[in-house]
């Protein structure tokens, strides 16, 4: 059965709002057994919408859909934002808590209008404990922070979605937070922050089985982050065939701080330009999530990692770094009692800025930890002593087919192991 949001009184002027009529036709859809809610011809204008079992959005070609900006049309009941100091995002456009077969499809426009927030910063989605989620062809455009928040889920397949998320800072394009069976494919990515991120805020949950293939990477942050809010697992991931371009931070960036395993992962044939680092590791301890006063008493631990088939380039086509004085090699930082263990790094091409001498050649005890801090490249107040790799305190790391070219000569060593 398809329920047109016109049948329900919806204006699709942009100025009416139309939350009730879009709300309305979802709740008669999934109450007379499911099928498709269709937005098309016109703008609909809404506040914070439920999604409920069994319900698919079609956004047609000549739809689209834009977020009120006042928060009064928000409702506060739609969860809240995991990670501590972000209280401004706990609220979203479109919730799903314990929701079966729901989907958003279509070839037109969600706008969160992100540009118009400044004290409280929506996310677009949210979904919590939900099964079987399908995402397809649509594009999700200038949410207020993030694009995707996916708590607890299972079972989610995401294909051919276009996100542009630069209308504000924190601009995540998929967050997977203890989900398992995660297919992401065909997708295109333009981020301020972390494109997909894949992190733990439970205990007593694994973040698991995780497919990321054929897509493209662009992001001020990270293109792709596993980690650092980590309490619980986070394990057994494939990505392949994806193409990193105009990545300020990090290609791929892992990271366990909450005293947790990040483990079993395979990156392969991927390309990256203009990508500060290809890939950062860091294990510390810091806490990360939310209203959690426990002390992080068990060791970090990131381990059986295989990176290959890779080409990166860190600096842009005026030969010029995102990000001057920080770090352009790949970077495997293990700081204290935790662990990375088991890394293999084989038929990797770089092309490496070089240019500026580490002020660390001479006295490797003087580069900065990540102690009680944040893991982030800013903290080395500099460039470290490589121009390709520079790994601390790893167990058993394996390198081979490693090829290097500087684009300046310094006096950093190719690969510095301490």
């Amino acid at each position: 059965m398809i329920y047109n949001i016109y049948d329900f009184g919806a204006k699709g002027d942009s100025l009416t709002d139309d939350t009730d009529s879009l709300q309305q036709a979802i709740d008669k859809c999934s109450f007379e057994g499911g099928g498709i809610v269709l937005v098309d011809d016109g703008t609909f204008k809404v506040g914070t919408i439920y999604f409920k079992d069994d319900v698919t959005i079609e956004v047609g070609i000549r739809g689209k859909i834009i977020a009120q900006t006042e928060r009064h049309f928000y409702k506060d009941d739609t969860h809240h934002q995991m990670y501590t100091r972000e209280t401004h995002m706990d609220k979203c456009l479109f919730f799903a808590k314990e929701c079966k077969n729901i989907g958003l499809t279509g070839r037109g426009e969600i706008d969160g209008c992100g540009s118009e927030f400044k004290k409280f910063r929506p996310m677009l989605f949210r979904y919590l404990d939900c099964e079987n989620i399908r995402i397809t062809n649509i594009k999700l455009r200038n949410p207020a922070s993030w694009t995707n928040a996916f708590i607890g889920c299972n079972n989610i397949w995401v294909d051919g979605i276009d996100i542009k998320s630069r209308a504000n800072n924190n601009g995540d394009g998929l967050d997977f937070d203890g989900c398992e069976n995660v297919f992401v494919s065909n997708c295109k990515f333009d981020c301020s922050d972390d494109c997909i991120c894949l992190q733990n805020s439970y205990f007593d949950r694994v973040c698991k089985n995780i497919v990321v293939t054929n897509c493209i990477f662009s992001s001020r942050w990270a293109g792709m982050r596993i980690g650092l809010l980590s309490c619980g697992p986070i394990e057994f991931l494939t990505v392949s065939n994806c193409i990193f371009s105009n990545i300020d931070c990090s290609g791929l960036k892992i990271q366990s701080a909450e005293g947790s395993n990040v483990s079993h992962m395979t990156f392969t044939n991927l390309v990256m330009n203009n990508v500060q680092r290809p890939i950062f590791m860091t294990a510390n301890k810091f806490r990360e999530k939310t209203n959690t006063e426990t002390a992080i008493e068990t060791p970090s631990v990131i381990s059986d990692m295989t990176f290959s088939n890779i080409i990166s380039r860190s600096y842009d086509k005026n030969k010029q770094l995102l990000v001057e004085n920080q770090p352009s090699c790949i970077v495997l930082d293990c700081e204290g009692d935790n662990t990375i263990s088991d890394i293999v790094i084989k038929n990797v091409t770089m092309q490496t800025y070089g240019k500026q001498d580490s002020p660390f050649l001479n006295d490797y005890s003087k580069i900065p930890t990540h102690s009680n801090i944040r893991g982030e490249c800013k903290n080395y107040h500099g460039n470290l002593p490589a121009s390709a790799l520079f790994a601390r305190n790893i167990k058993n790391l394996h390198y081979s087919g490693l090829q290097i070219s500087e684009k300046h000569k310094t006096h950093n060593k190719d690969i510095c192991i301490i």
